[in-house]
């Protein structure tokens, strides 16, 4: 044994992690005009306007959760 010591140092550093699960947007508009049925009848003059529905569907726009986890994982520095 010539007395020399042998130095074992590990370190293992994993930093900066960002999970971003971000801008999950989902749009579904179903857009139903109806123009309704008009009917004239000659000799009692009868104009009916028929119903007209605009149904604007359901838009539903959802920002996903972002997490961003800066960890600095450090082993431990063995001295032997």
């Amino acid at each position: 044994m010539d007395g020399c010591k042998t130095f074992s140092r590990k370190s293992c550093i994993s930093g900066s992690k960002t999970f971003v699960l971000g801008s999950v947007s989902s749009v579904s508009g179903t857009k139903t005009s109806v123009s309704g049925s008009v009917s004239y009848v000659s000799g009692a003059k009868t104009s009916v306007s028929g119903t007209v529905s605009y149904v604007s569907g359901s838009v539903s726009s959802v920002s996903g959760s972002v997490s961003s986890v800066s960890g600095s994982e450090s082993c431990v520095a063995g001295l032997k």
